[in-house]
Order: C-alpha cells, then sequence, then structure tokens
C-alpha cells in the first residue's frame, strides 16, 4: 500500500487482525448467513475500504485481494492453524443451530464495527 512506511507497526497489526478476523467468519458461518460468504464478505470489506480509505473501486479490490491472498497463503501453509481452525469448526457445529445463528450475527457486527475502526486508524495515518 502507497504510504504504508508512514503507518505505524501498531495499526498495519491492528488492521490486519481485524481484517482476518472478519474474513474468517466465513470459514464457520456461511451456511448460516449468506452475507458472510466468502465473496459476500469479500465485497463489503472492498466497499468499506473503498468509502473508509477513499479510494477507487480498482484500488479497494487490490487492498482487500492482497489481504485475502495473504490469508489464503497463511492458512494453506500452517498445519498447526489448520487443525487450530478445523477443531474450531468442529466445536461450534456442535452448538444448535439458532445459537450458530445468533453467534454468527453478533460476531458479524462486532468484526465488521472493529474493521472499520481499524480502516479509520489506517486513514488517519495515512
Amino acid at each position: 500500500m502507497a504510504g504504508s512506511q508512514q503507518v505505524s507497526e501498531t495499526t498495519q497489526e491492528m488492521v490486519f487482525t481485524a481484517a482476518f478476523d472478519y474474513y474468517f467468519l466465513h470459514e464457520f458461518c456461511a451456511p448460516y448467513d449468506p452475507t458472510l460468504s466468502a465473496d459476500s464478505l469479500e465485497q463489503k470489506m472492498q466497499e468499506d475500504a473503498r468509502q473508509i480509505l477513499q479510494l477507487s473501486k480498482q484500488k479497494a479490490y487490490i487492498f482487500v485481494a492482497d489481504f485475502i491472498s495473504s490469508y489464503t497463503e497463511f492458512v494453506s501453509d500452517n498445519d498447526e492453524y489448520g487443525q487450530a481452525i478445523s477443531h474450531r469448526v468442529e466445536q461450534f457445529n456442535a452448538i444448535n443451530s439458532a445459537v450458530k445463528q445468533d453467534s454468527c450475527l453478533s460476531m458479524k457486527q462486532d468484526r465488521s464495527r472493529r474493521f472499520q475502526e481499524a480502516l479509520r486508524r489506517l486513514r488517519s495515518e495515512l
């Protein structure tokens, strides 16, 4: 990202963590909420990046695509993390559907808010 030299490491980590947590929802919530599919989350993240960071549609696409590429690489290259995801998905699948839907809605709202806050912090440092 242009100007990343002036963005603090703390903010860079905050943005990555918030994006990771938000995008991660597709791993186990997509069956209960279609707005939490990987494609839907990617589009929502692009919209947020475009609006909050005042990016063009193409630059917002690149911003989010770069993150998703990093996410995919991290998950596929890390057996320990892959096992942890599988374990979390198994735990999540053990609870009843109504609780899953409520949990997904709550996480969606919280993680969306945190992603937007991280983008605002990033914008303030650019």
